[in-house]
């Protein structure tokens, strides 16, 4: 049975929280992890991450939904955090596109689905299509010329148990676009000339102008792909931009139809970049209007308002699903703010104020602003008087002669011989019902079996551990860079040298072959292809394994704990997860591999030696035409 606990956040994980998911599910082995936020207002994210029984090999899930749907959008495996954290920010961005595509096959399928349903239907079309074909052409022939907006209708009927019926429409000699190439966005606001747009799948260049400020929207097929603003505090481009530009309202704009770009600086899909159409500045603005400020706090309209009635008066134009909007609704409790909302993470900010203007103008929900509060007067501390002078103290008395020191000894009283200490009895020593007083310095007397002391466990910053892991890599490919990975090794040298172990080092190469004036030439991958062999690799490597930058172009494992058998079973592995399919940038591309691996203590004792024996027995490797060879073959 697998257990399963979850967090809830409100953008994509980070670093530092991917590390605390890693480090749970590594504790608690066969425990299912979850972590859920909502992306842009649409789709509701869900990672999951689970650590096998078996081999220990945590299993990252990222799973999408939308409209009750859910699409597994990415499936990771491995410990690198930073490579996790790079493949699902890249997914989230992507999710649109992948649920677009998961739709078209879904309604492909179905349509498939419902045409072998009525084979009579299709056979029946199949026969008519070529008259259909002749009379709509004929009908197209006999249109006036003056009315070329004009379609001609043709209507193939049938009797029942013959033939169905098959109504054609011939498409129009000239096409009216749906909007004006130029106008103003106060008469047709940018969500909307966006939407016709993307329906009309047209490429080109929206421009517009506010103000003295301008920006450009390159559109390719309906789908915004750059954005571009230029105002007077300077230059903005991307999905910023674009964000900016959804909030003009006074701009004239000019549509160029056919104008194009080679760059792309959108991220999200259009489908997300589309739901801006109420900008979340006027739902603000209308709740000032109504009197809400930062110290309101909201409560129900309706104490008796049942769960039909909530569902009949929330659902129109709701801007969300009813559950998250059910879900903060008894959440309000009178006394919450909207930064107490927003603290409790029920929703991202921009769907949190629109659930709570979506739920005040429904009058299901109210707000009151809190009542000042009331100055609290300090008490005056008095202080203490200082002390008086204290008086000098009296001399001291003269000394005593002789004489008046035998007077004062005859006239003191004899002292008494000192008395046995009599036996307490044993009744009195005992009593249990009234404990002896203790003194200070006395211990507690213990009872019983010894008991464990609680210990709290210390708290540890898993963001200042990926700091220094951070600096420590490249950011293009994930690796760790070359000084980082002989610091590494030589940590890992002095460890096994007290404990007498084991450690291998595999030095590798992997590049483009090319020919150039009749002569072989070996080029360097590029990053994209050299960071999807990172992702290859680290989906089998151990979470111990060091996979890292070598030199200028090459690349370095370290082992630990690993003998040439082991290592020789690794290697394998990752030859057959590069070549399984071409890297990324290198299709049609020939590829060469060659691999070289020494050990301590099998081969030497030092890691200088490691290193030369590993280099050495990968340049064999190139030179022989071979993947992979140990420097013990090179003994043989």
């Amino acid at each position: 049975m697998i257990k399963k606990t979850g967090i809830t956040l409100k953008n994509v994980p980070d670093i530092p929280v991917l590390h605390q998911m890693l480090s749970q599910s590594l504790q608690k082995p066969g425990e299912k992890l979850v972590a859920t936020w909502r992306n842009n207002e649409t789709l509701l994210f869900t990672l999951e991450v689970i650590c096998s029984l078996k081999d220990r090999d945590p299993r990252w899930l990222l799973i999408c939904e939308k409209s009750g749907k859910r699409s597994v959008v990415s499936q990771i495996s491995g410990h690198d955090v930073l490579l996790i954290y790079k493949q699902i920010a890249t997914a989230s961005a992507n999710a649109q596109e992948v649920i677009s595509k998961a739709e078209e096959v879904e309604n492909s399928a179905r349509l498939a689905k419902s045409s072998d349903n009525h084979p009579a239907l299709t056979k029946a079309n199949m026969s008519l299509s070529a008259s259909v074909g002749q009379q709509s052409s004929q009908g197209s022939q006999k249109q006036s010329p003056n009315q070329p907006g004009q379609s001609a209708n043709t209507t193939v009927s049938a009797t029942a148990g013959t033939s169905p019926t098959v109504n054609i429409t011939a498409p129009p000699r000239t096409r009216q676009l749906a909007f004006p190439l130029i106008g103003k966005i106060a008469e047709l606001p940018l969500p909307r000339l966006l939407q016709l747009i993307s329906n009309e799948k047209m490429t080109g260049l929206l421009q517009l102008e506010e103000e003295g400020n301008t920006a450009s929207l390159f559109v390719q097929e309906g789908h915004p792909i750059e954005a571009k603003l230029l105002d007077t505090e300077g230059e903005l481009t991307g999905d910023g931009a674009f964000a900016e530009i959804m909030y003009w309202t006074n701009a004239n704009y000019t549509f160029k139809v056919g104008a194009t770009t080679s760059t792309r600086n959108l991220v999200k899909s259009a489908e997300i970049l589309l739901e801006h159409v109420r900008p979340l500045a006027q739902v603000l603005e209308e709740l000032t209007s109504r009197g809400m400020t930062a110290d309101s706090v909201f409560k129900h309209a309706h104490k008796d308002l049942t769960g039909d009635e909530f569902t009949a008066k929330a659902t129109p134009d709701a801007p969300v699903d009813m559950e998250a909007l059910a879900a903060l609704y008894l959440r309000l409790d009178g006394e919450s703010t909207m930064s107490d909302l927003e603290n409790v993470q029920i929703l991202p900010r921009p769907l949190l104020v629109r659930s709570i203007h979506h739920l005040i103008a429904c009058d299901i929900i109210t707000f009151v602003n809190k009542a000042p509060a009331k100055p609290t007067i300090k008490p005056a501390v008095v202080k203490p008087a200082p002390q008086e002078r204290a008086a000098p103290p009296p001399p001291p008395p003269p000394p005593l002669t002789a004489q008046q020191l035998r007077e004062q000894a005859l006239s003191a009283p004899m002292a008494q011989p000192a008395q046995p200490a009599k036996p307490i009895p044993l009744a009195q020593t005992t009593q249990p019902n009234k404990p002896a007083p203790s003194s200070p310095l006395a211990q507690p007397a213990k009872l019983g079996p010894p008991t464990k002391p609680v210990v709290k466990p210390k708290n540890i910053d898993g963001a200042a551990i990926q700091s220094v892991m951070m600096s420590l890599r490249r950011e293009d490919t994930g690796l760790f860079i070359h000084p980082a990975f002989l610091y590494f090794l030589e940590e890992e040298f002095f460890r096994i040298y007290r404990a007498k172990g084991s450690m291998s080092v595999i030095i590798f190469e992997i590049r483009e072959v090319v020919t150039v004036d009749g002569a072989v030439r070996r080029k360097p991958l590029p990053v994209e292809a050299i960071a999807d062999a990172t992702i290859r690799i680290n989906s089998k490597k151990r979470h111990t394994d060091i996979v890292a930058h070598y030199e200028a172009y090459d690349f370095g494992i370290l082992l630990p704990s690993t003998k040439s058998s082991g290592t020789k079973v690794f290697v394998q592995k990752i030859i057959k997860a590069l070549m399984e399919k071409p890297l990324v940038g290198t299709e049609g591309k020939q590829l060469s591999y060659a691999f070289g691996s020494a050990s301590i203590p099998e081969d030497f004792t030092d890691i200088n030696s490691l290193l030369g024996a590993a280099e050495m027995s990968m340049h064999y490797a190139r030179d022989r035409g071979e993947q992979i060879i140990f420097f013990k073959d090179l003994l043989v």
